[in-house]
């Protein structure tokens, strides 16, 4: 397989077509052409592609069909849709399905590989935020430890899977209620000194924090040692 940066061109004009063939061509992607929407999306099943570069208009199948084929099909590709009969209506279309960009022709060269140079780079981030998602998946769901995420108002925003077993819900269900409600039953946060709280004790100091909760499960009480530590963003805010 090819290094190369990969790009399809789905363009009916053949002057434009081969122009942005040999530019592209000649600035070292690897390219795909097709002059229609057909043989684009076919093209798509056989050829890994980075980027889609399509035009609006096509004979067949329009950009927008395109970009939302794309999208649905294979959501890591970005597209870029090129049009000479651009309308508001197309292009706020075009961007809530997921166009990274909508460039009206003609379009400068410079421009338009500077929108391709974008593209791409937002690709590969978003590849390595999803790769490192999964590995932070795959090592907290092999954790036999109840594991929960939660906001600095109490609202669960993720559990692992021990944690989704123990409350008996599913995923869904727990995501956005508040973890007194989901863990302990309760119309509002726990109180010290009879229940700790471990998440209000962080808050007010800053130091994570270690409690022990007695939980009553099935009428078997338990003791439970219940750690917080702070999630921090690449700024340091929690």
């Amino acid at each position: 397989m090819s290094n190369k940066t990969s790009i399809l061109l789905i363009e009916d004009n053949a002057g434009q077509r081969r122009t942005l063939f040999d530019i592209l061509t000649s600035r070292g992607f690897e390219m795909f052409v097709a002059e229609n929407g057909a043989e684009g999306l076919a093209l798509l099943k056989e050829k890994p592609v980075n980027l889609v570069l399509t035009d609006l208009g096509l004979p067949d199948i329009s950009g927008i069909d395109i970009l939302r084929e794309v999208k649905a099909v294979y959501p890591a590709i970005q597209v870029i849709i090129l049009t000479g009969s651009a309308t508001f209506d197309s292009a706020v279309e075009a961007t809530n399905l997921g166009a990274f960009s909508y460039l009206l022709k003609p379009y400068d060269i410079d421009q338009l590989l500077m929108h391709i140079q974008r593209a791409i780079e937002k690709q590969r981030v978003d590849e390595e935020l999803r790769v490192s998602r999964q590995m932070l998946d795959d090592v907290t769901q092999g954790i036999t430890e109840s594991i929960l995420l939660i906001s600095m108002d109490y609202r669960i925003l993720w559990a692992n899977r021990t944690a989704i077993d123990q409350a008996g819900l599913t995923l869904d269900q727990i995501v956005g209620s508040s973890c007194y409600i989901t863990i302990h039953d309760r119309g509002s946060a726990c109180e010290p000194p009879a229940e700790p709280c471990p998440l209000r004790e962080f808050l007010a100091t800053g130091n994570s924090r270690t409690v022990q909760r007695r939980h009553d499960q099935d009428g078997n009480e338990t003791v439970v040692e219940v750690n917080v530590y702070p999630a921090r963003d690449k700024a340091g805010d929690i």
